[in-house]
């Protein structure tokens, strides 16, 4: 049969075939007895698996039972277990409810071979084809029990013969779906899993999504009641599906945008998805924010910014460094260096916008993003802020304060986002040098 397509055979069978996988779903019509059509289905399943699982090896007995005997109850199932001079292996049907017991035959070796030894290594070869075998016969009855079970799900009842047919056609059609869904989810999962950064996996997600009409996809942090965008793919549309997670304790908001005319059925497959994509993108998201302070760490710089800084109108770049930090860390250690940091973390935090971005750039050394900004009240917000690290005191017996070097962007401004911080480290070393001051330029 051609792939994706749907035939009907001179018995009646409806059969409609994957492109993906060379697997065909159908079912045959009995139109005196619907259901002795799936009790024939179903014993046609048994002669086959029952064909299937038998061994072809002389050196190996197959015996069934409906319950395992006591002392076979704790091998576990699908594995080769060693027995002193045996191997025995378990499979379960769940189609036909019944366990398969393999047992290597040491008698049957021996007879045909001339030492033990030989005999044994006769087994420990069957073993290995037994491991191998178990493996693909259970796959086989995991799928056919699926199948079974969705076909079987309801009594069919019907008066005419093309009634019965829409209804079994309508069944397989199904099928047919939940296993390509489940084939692309599958698949959406290794594609996404296979990416480090936020911007590879969301290009993934809008790549196997094209034919579900998808048509971007934003990702938002919440910071003070306020969602902060961090990334954005495609293009923004009026429909959109909203999907919320947490990471370290903020909502992690997920905006996929669809055109207007995507089904209920796609639907389903793009809220599956995105629940992909958010696992993925709070795994990348937690290795981006410093644990001592809760804010962005140079991980974010370096995986996200530095790509993407243009998107985002940045106004300037501030670059903050902690004067005396030092000695508080000499002097009281690092538990009171911590608090500090976490201290200077919340001022400033608090003093500015939500839009605006704090990153720990590493030790005590920090950049703050500022966007949407006039250029005028740049260099008065740098100098507001040194003023409310300086008082009251970080901490009483030592004088804590902060040098800052702020680089005003402007659209002459040319170059990578790193090649911009080297220019703002610049600034900040020359504002080191009188301690507890901000210098101001433009790029």
């Amino acid at each position: 049969y051609l792939p994706d397509s749907e035939e009907k055979t001179q018995k009646m069978a409806y059969i409609r075939c994957a492109e993906n996988k060379k697997l065909g779903v159908g079912t045959s019509i009995y139109i005196e007895n619907i259901e002795m059509s799936l009790d024939n289905l179903k014993s046609t399943f048994l002669t086959l698996f029952n064909t299937a699982v038998t061994p072809k090896s002389p050196y190996i007995n197959l015996t069934q039972y409906v319950s395992l005997p006591n002392e076979l109850s704790e091998i576990p199932l699908g594995k080769v277990e060693k027995r002193n001079s045996r191997r025995i292996a378990i499979l379960k049907s769940n189609l036909f409810n019944l366990y398969y017991v393999y047992e290597t035959n040491l008698t049957a070796a021996l007879k045909e071979s001339a030492t033990y030894i030989y005999a044994s290594l006769i087994i420990l070869l069957t073993g290995l084809i037994l491991s191998v075998k178990l493996r693909t016969e259970y796959e086989k009855h995991q799928i056919a029990s699926d199948i079974l079970k969705i076909i079987s799900s309801e009594k069919i009842n019907y008066p005419n013969y093309q009634q019965a047919l829409d209804a079994v056609k309508k069944k397989v059609k199904i099928i047919f779906n939940e296993i390509k869904e489940k084939e692309f989810l599958e698949n959406l999962t290794l594609n996404i899993g296979s990416k480090s950064t936020l911007s590879e996996v969301l290009q993934v997600f809008l790549d196997s999504y094209k034919d579900y009409k998808v048509r971007g996809v934003k990702i938002f942090v919440e910071r003070d009641k306020y969602f902060a965008e961090i990334l954005r793919k495609g293009e923004e549309t009026k429909t959109a599906i909203s999907h919320d997670d947490t990471v370290n304790g903020q909502v992690l908001r997920i905006m996929v945008y669809t055109s207007d005319d995507t089904n209920s059925n796609s639907v389903y497959i793009i809220t599956k998805g995105i629940s992909i994509l958010s696992r993925k993108v709070a795994d990348i998201l937690r290795s981006m924010i410093d644990p001592l302070t809760g804010i962005w760490n140079r991980h974010y710089v370096h995986e996200f910014l530095d790509k993407e800084w243009k998107n985002f109108d940045i106004s300037a770049i501030v670059m903050f460094d902690l004067d005396g930090f030092k000695e508080v860390n000499d002097k009281y250690g690092h538990a009171e260096g911590d608090r500090v940091l976490k201290e200077f973390v919340n001022r400033i935090k608090n003093a500015v916008r939500p839009e605006d971005i704090l990153i720990r750039w590493g030790g005590d050394e920090f950049l703050l993003i500022i966007r949407n900004i006039k250029q005028r009240h740049i260099c008065k917000t740098a100098e507001r802020l040194r003023k409310i690290i300086e008082k009251p005191p970080l901490i009483k017996t030592i004088d804590v304060t902060v040098s800052a070097g702020v680089l005003i962007i402007t659209r002459k401004t040319r170059g990578s986002f790193m090649k911009v911080l080297n220019m703002v480290d610049g600034i900040l070393y020359e504002a080191k040098k009188s301690k507890n001051t901000v210098i101001c330029k433009k790029a």
